[in-house]
């Protein structure tokens, strides 16, 4: 604190005591002529008694949350003005005699928003609270995502990033594993199948994956989104990595046929995903984002099983798992926000 601010501290203090010492003698003066009235006139008495009385009152009345010396924050505890207890009854010793009226009328003014603050913290409703961490997108009210289920499966289980393959937590079945994550963070009930399909018979993957779709449809009815995972293989890195808030990611593409039974159906879904991919995360696509091939595909992809199925290749084996894993941070909102739009 410099000199200048040591001295006006004095200064106000200063005043402060004064003050205080004016309000008792004021009251001590006007107690005492009241007392002698008694005698003289009873009715004059009482009426001045009641004034000092009115005076004591209203003086130790005047709460307030203190404001700290810039006006910018409230402090927590109550507490008694004496200052202001003398502006408040005692003109004479206000502003006049103060040079820094700019800021006293802050204070008051100040002081008259924190005597309209009401707190009733019983009237907190559920639809005030975010339940979403922050920063990221609300898309809907879990409760109502829970009767959306959706299907992760992965016809290439084996399929792996550029680390290798150290075991499926390092394959797309380990990319499945966050994105499941995710989207049951946003309430959405998920079955994620990592049955392995290309082991035996990697020709006769879709096959064995079209066994394990209509397994689960038989068990839990019909999904509202089936992914069948992937990474594509053979591109270069610089062409499917991009950055999404400070992430880097593996980009994306939606694969379909236009032989596929389904077809209008399915590259309608794929679209609105895309659209909404392009809206909320520039970038987390490839340029050529929706691929439909205008041949059949083996089994159609397995698409004809399903109205809501996809395949979606995240990244290719240039990149980096942790890359891979990053996009389904910001695809289960795409995907979520997809849903709820339908």
């Amino acid at each position: 604190m410099n000199n200048k601010s040591k001295t006006d501290a004095g200064k106000y203090c200063s005043r402060a005591i004064l003050a205080i010492i004016a309000v008792v003698m004021v009251i001590s003066i006007g107690l005492s002529r009241s007392t002698q009235a008694l005698d003289d006139d009873n009715l004059e008495s009482i009426n001045r008694t009641n004034f000092f009385m009115k005076l004591i009152g209203q003086s130790v009345s005047t709460l307030k949350p203190a404001v700290n010396k810039d006006d910018t924050k409230f402090i927590g505890n109550f507490t008694l003005n004496p200052l202001d207890i003398v502006r408040k009854e005692i003109s004479f010793l206000d502003e006049e005699n103060l040079r820094d009226k700019t800021a006293l009328e802050n204070v008051k003014e100040h002081a008259k928003v924190v005597q309209k603050i009401t707190i009733n913290p019983f009237e907190l409703k559920d639809t005030d609270i975010n339940k979403f961490q922050e920063g990221v997108d609300v898309v809907g009210d879990p409760k109502d995502n829970s009767k959306k289920k959706i299907l992760i499966y992965h016809t290439h289980t084996n399929e792996a990033y550029a680390e290798g393959n150290g075991g499926l937590s390092t394959t797309v079945a380990g990319v499945g594993d966050v994105l499941t994550s995710e989207l049951e963070k946003l309430g959405f009930t998920v079955v994620h199948d990592k049955t392995i399909h290309d082991k035996a018979d990697y020709n006769r993957a879709y096959h064995a994956s079209r066994e394990t779709i209509s397994k689960n449809i038989s068990s839990y009815g019909e999904f509202d989104l089936v992914i069948d995972l992937h990474r594509d293989g053979g591109p270069r890195k610089e062409d499917v990595t991009g950055n999404i808030k400070g992430d880097d990611v593996a980009k994306l593409t939606l694969v379909t046929t236009m032989q596929d039974p389904k077809y209008p159906k399915h590259i309608e879904n794929v679209k609105s995903i895309f659209a909404i991919a392009n809206k909320l995360y520039p970038g987390l696509y490839r340029e050529r984002g929706i691929i439909a091939y205008d041949h059949g595909g083996i089994l159609f992809y397995n698409q004809d099983l399903s109205d809501n199925a996809i395949l979606m290749e995240v990244g290719a084996d240039t990149n980096k798992l942790q890359e891979a894993k990053n996009s389904m941070k910001y695809m289960s909102i795409v995907f979520a926000q997809y849903l709820n739009s339908k």
